[in-house]
């Protein structure tokens, strides 16, 4: 028991001394500091200078924001409908509305949204150009590109049609569009949210131009909107055209049976012998059969029709971008508070490492 308590007790005695020993050599380290402070401001002041610099000399950019929402509550309207729609091959789906409304966000930064929206025309500087041309000239990528890739040192698009896109304006299409997401080496300049609670979506984009910003924000909303309507509604918009193509049709076909029909009438007004009244009620069998056939038809298409519209997507615009836009630019007092603590660390870990040398070679 009593080498027990006097173990406890050198463990004790030992804790203490290392903790007096740590408090010594932080109260070294400190005073080092405080009595090498023309070195502290040697690190400073160079560094605060090179951050206030560099707040300068960083161009403004300007940040459009646009909401929106999307209604696809198709299911609960149709009531007693789907009967039908079932019938003619469009039986109601329900979808997972939180899915698709990610999935919208993802469609967003797709190369197919981007590539279209980037390859139409706007106005910029009374200067009209495609959106990757402006993108090219705002941010000076020919001079990136006569280093890195000399083939695109003075290339700017010349036509809109991605599918006839060469190598090299494919290369160029992709390097601008990397430019517009962000990679490893370059933040996002769009980005896109959705609110939990609403459902709301938000797109923002951000460059040096305030109209560029604006323009081209609007530009990808109405490209992604009228895709993925397009996308949504295929399957009922193709039958919906087949079914309005056969109601035309017999349309057709009826009308001609009729003007066959009225012309054999008048052409046996007093006297119809026993082969033409054959001819007759053929005739009138086949109004009849075909005018069945259209009011059929006519109703199909009129539930085809309200399909499609009512699977439609409502994609409602809520805010959108107008000047002026919020200005996103560097802060000095930040760059000053940045540039005060880094030189302050940057000048003790030399201090320290500096005076932890010295005691080695002293000791040696």
């Amino acid at each position: 028991m009593g080498n027990e308590v006097k173990t406890a007790r050198n463990y004790l005695q030992d804790d203490e001394v290392s903790l007096r020993e740590i408090v010594m050599k932080l109260r070294e380290f400190i005073g080092e500091v405080a009595r090498n402070w023309k070195v502290v401001l040697y690190f400073i002041v160079p560094i605060i200078v090179l951050m206030l610099i560099r707040a300068f000399v960083t161009p403004k950019e300007y940040e459009a924001e646009l909401t929106f929402m999307v209604n696809e509550d198709e299911g609960s309207k149709l009531g007693g409908v789907a009967t039908i729609l079932e019938n003619i091959g469009l039986a109601p789906t329900t979808t997972n509305s939180e899915y698709n409304l990610d999935k919208i966000l993802e469609l967003m930064r797709s190369h197919r949204i981007i590539s279209r929206s980037l390859i139409q025309r706007t106005k910029l500087k009374d200067e009209e150009d495609y959106f990757a041309n402006h993108l090219i000239k705002v941010y000076n990528l020919h001079k990136e590109w006569k280093k890195e890739k000399p083939e695109l040192a003075t290339f700017l698009f010349t036509h809109d049609s991605i599918r006839n896109f060469n190598r090299q304006e494919n290369t160029a299409m992709k390097i601008v569009s990397k430019k517009l997401l962000g990679d490893n080496n370059s933040p996002a300049m769009l980005s896109s949210s959705i609110s939990e609670n609403s459902g709301i979506m938000s797109m923002k984009l951000t460059t040096r131009s305030e109209k560029l910003s604006i323009d081209l924000l609007k530009t990808i909303y109405q490209n992604l909107s009228k895709f993925y309507i397009d996308q949504t509604t295929s399957k009922q918009r193709d039958t919906y055209e087949k079914i309005k193509h056969q109601t035309d049709s017999i349309r057709v076909e009826l009308a001609s049976t009729e003007r066959e029909l009225a012309t054999f009438l008048d052409q046996h007004q007093n006297l119809i012998p026993q082969r033409a009244q054959l001819r007759k009620e053929q005739l009138e069998r086949e109004v009849f059969v075909l005018n069945t056939m259209y009011g059929e038809a006519v109703k199909n298409e009129e539930v085809a029709k309200f399909a499609l519209k009512n699977k439609t997507p409502f994609i409602q615009a809520i805010d959108v971008p107008v000047e002026p836009l919020k200005v996103i630019k560097k802060s000095k007092k930040k760059a000053i508070i940045m540039g005060l603590l880094l030189g302050l660390l940057l000048s003790t870990l030399f201090l320290i490492g500096r005076k932890v040398y010295r005691d080695a070679m002293a000791e040696e």
